[in-house]
C-alpha cells in the first residue's frame, strides 16, 4: 500500500496566480491545477481573492512558491558557535547590509549552510514585503495555515519542477539555523 501525501501550493509567478494540488505517494507525484488568474505582483491579492471564492472546500494548509523577483535571497557570513538569539541577530544585521526590506517588520528567514572552526554561512530568504504581507493577510484571514514561503530557485533543488519541489520540502519546522522557511 502506497502513503499519499497532499499539499497544496500557491504558486506566484510574474503572470499568473496558480493554485495547486500536488499528491505524493512513495513512487510519484501528481499535480493538479485547481486555478489560475493572470496577474501582476500588484494585482495577485484580487486573484487570490477569485481562487479563494472559486474553490468548494478552502485548504486547511498551503505553501507559497515566489517566483525568484519576489523574495532576497542571500549568504552572509556569521562568526560559529552563537546561541540562537545571538545568531539570529548577528544575522540579521549582516542581511539588513544587503537586502533593502525592514527586517525587523519584515517576514524573513535562514539556514545556516555550511560551518568550518570560526565561521558560519547563513542563507537568508527575506520575501519582497509589498508582494507577501497582502497575500499573507488573505491567506490568514481565509482561515489557511500557511506552512512555508519559498522561492522557485530553492524548490528547484529539489524536483525539476519548482510546484513538486515545493511539496517535497521536508524542513517545515525546526530550528532557525535548520530549517529555512
Amino acid at each position: 500500500m502506497l502513503f499519499k501525501q497532499q499539499h497544496f501550493i500557491l504558486a506566484l509567478t510574474q503572470k499568473q496566480l496558480c493554485l495547486y494540488a500536488v499528491t505524493s505517494t512513495s513512487a510519484d507525484q501528481e499535480i493538479e491545477k485547481i486555478a489560475a488568474y493572470d496577474c501582476t505582483a500588484q494585482t495577485a491579492p484580487q486573484a487570490l481573492e477569485k481562487i479563494l471564492t472559486k474553490l468548494a472546500t478552502v485548504p486547511h494548509s498551503l505553501r507559497l512558491l515566489l517566483a525568484d523577483e519576489y523574495a532576497y535571497i542571500t549568504n552572509v557570513s556569521i562568526p560559529n558557535k552563537l546561541s540562537p538569539k545571538e545568531e539570529r541577530a548577528v544575522v540579521q544585521e549582516a542581511a539588513e547590509i544587503l537586502i533593502p526590506e525592514e527586517l525587523a517588520t519584515a517576514l524573513w528567514d535562514y539556514k545556516i549552510t555550511e560551518t568550518d572552526t570560526h565561521t558560519a554561512t547563513a542563507t537568508v530568504l527575506v520575501p519582497v514585503v509589498r508582494v507577501y504581507q497582502p497575500l499573507e493577510e488573505m491567506i490568514t484571514q481565509a482561515g489557511i495555515i500557511l506552512e512555508a514561503v519559498e522561492t522557485t530557485r530553492l524548490a528547484l533543488e529539489r524536483h525539476e519542477n519548482p510546484v513538486i519541489g515545493m511539496a517535497l520540502k521536508t524542513d517545515i519546522t525546526g530550528k532557525d539555523a535548520v530549517v529555512l522557511n
